[in-house]
């Protein structure tokens, strides 16, 4: 009996504080502006830290601006004070379940279970956020109780019938709405929810007449006008709908149900710019109107103007940053438009309000298998998983990451697990098609033409040229995701000419293998064999040697945002002229390179080789660099790199801009280049235009062309040509 007077006493005390602090404050706010008024409830609690009754008025003021994380912090302040205080713990419970915090709200509604186990308010607000999880078995269970314990409980059974029709058990609801007007015969809500049942059933025309009737018997009801619009909406029947909502928005244009209503009608009739001009107008009323930037920015999107819904989203973010449906939106823009960081940080900034949201789950995951971020990207497919077993969203986007890295087998399991749930989910044919063709033999048919001109730098005459046709053909094959096969025939002729005179002419048969294997997630070994025979004739030179063996062997390494390689490369040189004879020899490298990920925009690569030739002629090559992607615009990309060459001494500096589109089955490729050389005085243009064009789904064409020239005195040119036809098996 004590302890219950205490409780009262002490919750008495709390209502009385309250009163006089919000008839303070109304005298405070008619000589101070929002935020002064804040700064003095702030004050107050600073003097007073203990005093409930000063903290209690600041939750308020967050709680009335919809900032509910801040007034959630205030309240748990106070329940640190009165942790036993129901009220307070009423409200911190209520206010988590609106920003989507379920589970910490339904342990706020128990500590109040524990200390007042009748509390029925509490009972039915857990079930309600119960409901809301789809965990409806246990909310009806605690309907149930609270209405044994209050027969006369309305709310408990609206719930009840709410649920029931959400399950679908549409003649259980109606039986249950039929008790709250034997209860409460003039209830509104209970005939409004048996007209919700008819609507739901699918007879709209039903739904439409007996909404008219109950607004004839509560004229200027908003919530019935609302429902009226609704399915008036769901029929197709735009103008009607819209008439009716825009009646109920002036009746209140503080009805947030209403505007979200009137956007959503101005959407699925395809009235953007109407909706638009409406939603303004509530913003030149209410500028930190979050739910009118939000739905400015839906009807952008659906017009397909991303910059200007991401920007309109952007500033519904600035006034709720912790919203997850805004940061979701934003996530999905950004993704879409290629800004993958903001992207990232959007989805995440979302996932902290709601971590068990399986979209959100799904698209972070896609977007940091983009990232080649593929654990991270695995491990929120699984979660996804694991709160819906039967998503096969989820499973596709699995099967794609087990694919981008390789592991072909895992990622075949997947796309069938989809086509279980769904025999004609395209997406899941889609990705066992790409697997398959993967494993297909593919075969390349190539062409290359070179030619270049050197001019006498004193009197600008033509002094040399030389041709080169190169044919080749290369057949590969993909044993599994680890191991790729290649093997290569090329055949190559080559002419030579000074002042008019044929220097040589060569013809090289080339066959090689090439083999690469991933050792693990991290290492991967490849190499090529080439053996080459060469034919020459000249004019003033012999050919003393035929044959060659060249190639190279790496060891690469790939580790969060590091790719390193060693390696060792051996190529032919020629020609090399010893008196009146001409050589086929070689040259020997050995080295590494490290590329440093920063961003996904930005990159650093550096590499050192040492270089040996047949006549133990030696130099240092040194390479250092980055490139960089446009983040606002990804088709651009920047490289630089300063390369230094010993034995002579040679410093390059080249920067090259490259741009790249896509035009349905078209791919462009264009480059632009130039090198400056130390040793040579040059400076070097090139311009490069490539194609890809997908013919068929196993055939492609590709063709591009080359074109360089020395910008300085010397007016040394070279074109090449590049053609490609590739056929998969």
């Amino acid at each position: 009996m004590i302890i219950r007077a205490n409780k009262l006493l002490r919750n008495s005390i709390y209502i009385i504080a309250l009163i006089f602090l919000t008839m303070l404050n109304t005298n405070a706010q008619d000589n101070m502006g929002i935020g002064s008024k804040l700064d003095y409830l702030i004050s107050l609690h600073e003097k007073n830290p203990v005093v409930v009754g000063y903290i209690i008025p600041i939750a308020k003021y967050y709680k009335d601006k919809e900032m509910f994380t801040e007034s959630i912090e205030w309240l748990i302040k106070a329940a640190d004070i009165q942790p036993e205080n129901t009220d307070i713990l009423f409200e911190i419970g209520l206010l988590m379940s609106w920003t989507d915090k379920y589970d910490p709200a339904i342990k706020y509604f128990d500590r109040i279970l524990k200390i007042a186990p009748g509390h029925d308010d509490a009972k039915l607000a857990k079930a309600r956020v119960l409901s809301w999880q789809d965990k409806r078995s246990e909310a009806l269970s605690l309907c149930e109780e609270v209405i044994e314990n209050n027969p006369e409980y309305i709310d408990a059974y609206e719930l009840k019938a709410r649920i029931l029709t959400w399950e679908k058990k549409y003649d259980e609801a109606i039986e249950v709405y039929s008790r709250i007007l034997n209860i409460k015969p003039d209830s509104k809500n209970a005939r409004m929810g048996l007209v919700d049942i008819v609507s739901f059933q699918g007879n709209y025309e039903e739904a439409v007449l007996q909404y008219k009737s109950l607004l004839r018997q509560y004229p200027g009801d908003i919530a019935l006008m609302n429902a009226l619009g609704k399915v008036l909406l769901w029929q197709g029947e735009y103008e009607e709908g819209i008439s009716v909502l825009e009646k109920s928005f002036e009746l209140d244009e503080s009805r947030k149900e209403t505007a979200e209503l009137l956007s959503r009608a101005y959407l699925w009739s395809k009235r953007f710019e109407e909706g638009i001009e409406f939603q303004k107008r509530i913003i030149e009323k209410d500028k930190d109107n979050f739910q009118a930037l939000y739905n400015i920015a839906s009807l952008y999107e659906a017009m397909g103007e991303y910059d200007q819904a991401v920007s309109w989203y952007e500033k519904a973010r600035d006034i709720k940053r912790d919203d997850p449906q805004v940061n979701a939106k934003l996530g999905l823009l950004y993704s879409r438009t290629s800004k993958i960081d903001q992207a990232v940080t959007s989805f995440q900034q979302s996932l902290k309000i709601r971590e068990n949201d399986v979209e959100n789950l799904i698209n972070l995951g896609r977007v940091y298998s983009w990232q080649q971020k593929i654990n991270e990207s695995i491990e929120l497919y699984k979660k996804a998983l694991g709160i819906d077993p039967l998503n096969q969203d989820a499973y596709i986007g699995l099967g794609r990451t087990y694919l981008y890295d390789g592991q072909w087998d895992l990622a075949k399991e997947q796309f069938a697990k989809a086509l279980e749930i769904n025999p004609l989910n395209k997406e899941a044919f889609s990705g066992i098609a790409r697997l398959k063709s993967l494993m297909r033999p593919s075969a390349i048919t190539s062409y290359k033409y070179f030619a270049s001109r050197n001019y006498s730098v004193d009197s600008g005459d033509l002094s040399g040229k030389t041709l080169r046709h190169e044919f080749s053909e290369t057949l590969s094959h993909n044993f599994s995701s680890r191991l790729l096969s290649e093997i290569q025939y090329r055949r190559i002729l080559e002419k030579s000419y000074e002042d008019g005179d044929r220097v040589y002419s060569i013809k090289v048969n080339e066959y090689s293998g090439y083999l690469s294997s991933k050792l693990n997630k991290s290492l991967q070994l490849r190499g090529k064999l080439v053996a080459g025979t060469y034919k020459a004739d000249s004019d003033f030179y012999t050919l003393q040697n035929s044959d060659l063996i060249s190639g190279f062997v790496f060891l690469d390494y790939f580790r969060d945002k590091w790719d390193m390689n060693v390696g060792f490369i051996r190529e032919p040189l020629f020609p090399v002229y010893e008196g009146d004879e001409i050589w086929i020899k070689h040259t020997n490298s050995y080295g590494s390179s490290v590329r440093y990920n920063q961003t996904e925009y930005l990159s650093f690569f550096t590499s050192f080789y040492y270089k040996k030739d047949y006549s133990a002629y030696k130099r240092n090559d040194y390479w250092a660099g980055f490139d960089y992607v446009l983040p606002q615009f990804k088709k651009i990309e920047f490289e630089y790199f300063f390369r230094h060459i010993t034995n002579p001494q040679d410093n390059l500096h080249s920067a090259t801009i490259i741009y790249t589109d896509d035009f349905d089955n078209l791919n462009f490729f264009s480059s632009y280049n130039l090198e400056d050389s130390s040793l040579f005085d040059e400076i070097t243009q090139t311009i490069e235009l490539f194609f890809y064009y997908d013919v068929k789904d196993n055939v492609s064409a590709n063709a591009g062309v080359a074109y360089s020239r020395n910008l300085k005195s010397d007016k040394d040119e070279a074109v090449e040509i590049n053609a490609y036809v590739s056929y998969r098996f």
